[in-house]
């Protein structure tokens, strides 16, 4: 497995901080992962202009799975849906309300869209309202999950539903 993950560059700076190797924490038995931060380097979109061909020549070095984290989800931010197979909406509860939900073109282009944190106040609402704004759309409806990562709920069920084949 291959992880990619973007944040994004200081407008005032130019750096980025690159912390999510900070706070992930691998396990000596998972041989195999890899694992680069990118920054954006300001281009818009949510994810790095290298995305697209790191995951292809990640493929090419033979990773059959390679996650692209993007900087954050934002109204506008969706070129990840252009260098990944199936793209998950994560989100937690008190984020946002439902005139951001129905804003969010993210939405638009999930293929699934998983409520982590299932297990705190606020989770039923935030399912209810991103259920409510996907089935407005024009095409299938885009299953909402729901995970609570730090107990493994759920976390099985989201596999088997980015295993399949994207209804696109």
């Amino acid at each position: 497995m291959a992880v990619l993950a973007c944040d994004p560059q200081s407008p005032v700076t130019g750096g980025a901080l690159l912390g999510d190797r900070i706070r992930v924490k691998f396990d000596p038995q998972d041989e195999g992962v890899f694992f680069r931060s990118l920054s954006t380097r300001g281009a818009p979109g949510g994810i790095s202009r290298a995305v697209g061909p790191a995951v292809h020549l990640l493929g090419g070095f033979g990773f059959d799975v390679v996650l692209v984290e993007t900087v954050g989800i934002g109204q506008d931010q969706v070129d990840a849906r252009h260098v990944v197979d199936t793209l998950v909406l994560l989100l937690t509860p008190n984020t946002g309300d439902q005139v951001q939900w129905e804003k969010a073109g993210v939405l638009e282009v999930a293929d699934i869209i998983v409520v982590n944190k299932a297990d705190l106040p606020g989770a039923d609402r935030l399912r209810q309202q991103v259920t409510d704004c996907s089935s407005l759309g024009h095409g299938p409806t885009v299953p909402v999950l729901e995970v609570v990562a730090t107990t493994g709920q759920g976390v099985e069920e989201l596999w088997r539903a980015i295993e399949k084949p994207a209804a696109r």
